[in-house]
């Protein structure tokens, strides 16, 4: 069996099949030869993971062929199972933020039947465990599932096993960080673009500072009297209840009502912040444990140097 005939046949990707032509690999008995040889295709010439994974799955397809009347012998287990394994810390904060945004734009049937499938632990490892390297999962046998979820599960469990993939090739820890930042977000908020610098640096004071600007927080209305009644910035001018009610046009009881809201809702709506592995202690002599956390000036100062903004004590 030749690498065109499989190709046709449509049995490894564009890419693997480029990966065989460039290193001269035109057959199932010349990739054996090569695996038998080096134990792995990774060290081929633009051979990924993936690719790697692709064509050990040809050579245990194709086990009929013999190499000096040998028989290769390739373990068969799910690659799946050794990628998941090797994720660093930061490719599996990518993937189970991954696994948590998809499940949440679940229909309310599908999402309940998975969850209650994994227990609630929507971590890739359970993910996997239960669902991805199970040989007796079946997507319709999942309880409490009905026919149309079927195919929204099946398409939902094959996006996030090609995910893994994506995520197991890439080594750029700037680039896996901006991509689970970028999922725990619009996992909250509803932002279709987001900058780059602040997704990398996981700085919470820029992104709180952006999800402001954004009116993602509170509505415009709702944004400009917590920027003005709290005296978010430093240098900003003082303004009173009143000051702050003729610009944006309404009672001066009416924003007290809405500033007293806006901060008890504050807390909450800032939760998700603590998915950000933000390392105060070291940045700015911040130590979160601590039963008494001290912001001041001099604090201020170097959170400002840090992030390039000009933010207040009261800032949030």
């Amino acid at each position: 069996m030749t690498i065109d005939e499989i190709y046709k046949k449509e049995e490894i990707s564009v890419r693997s099949y480029h990966v065989c032509k460039y290193n001269d690999l035109h057959s199932v008995s010349d990739l054996k030869k090569y695996y038998h040889e080096n134990k792995s295709f990774e060290k081929l010439r633009n051979c990924g993971k993936k690719s790697n994974v692709e064509l050990i799955g040809i050579c245990n397809r194709y086990q009929s062929e013999n190499i000096e009347n040998r028989e290769v012998e390739i373990k068969n287990e799910n690659p799946l199972k050794s990628i998941i394994l090797n994720l660093t810390r930061v490719q599996r904060e990518v993937v189970n933020s991954f696994i948590l945004v998809n499940t949440n734009s679940l229909s309310v049937r599908s999402k309940n039947a998975i969850s209650l499938h994994l227990k609630g632990n929507l971590k890739v490892k359970n993910f996997a465990e239960k669902i991805l390297l199970s040989e007796r999962f079946i997507v319709k046998n999942i309880k409490n599932i009905g026919a149309k979820c079927v195919p929204e599960l099946e398409v939902y469990i094959s996006i996030i096993k090609e995910f893994i993939f994506e995520v197991n090739e890439s080594n750029d820890e700037k680039y896996l960080i901006a991509l689970k930042n970028k999922f725990l977000i619009h996992q909250t908020f509803s932002i279709p673009l987001i900058p780059v610098e602040i997704l990398e640096s996981e700085s919470i004071f820029l992104l709180t500072n952006f999800l402001l600007d954004k009116n993602a927080l509170f509505d415009k209305t709702q944004t400009t009297i917590v920027k003005n009644a709290f005296k978010l910035y430093d240098n900003q001018e003082e303004l009173t209840l009143d000051d702050i009610a003729t610009k944006v046009d309404l009672s001066r009881e009416r924003v007290r009502q809405i500033r007293k809201l806006c901060l008890e809702e504050l807390l909450d709506k800032l939760m998700f912040i603590q998915n950000f592995n933000d390392d105060l202690f070291q940045k700015y002599s911040l130590d979160i444990a601590s039963n008494f956390l001290e912001i001041n000036l001099d604090v201020i100062k170097k959170i400002n140097a840090s992030n390039n903004t000009n933010l207040s004590v009261s800032f949030p």
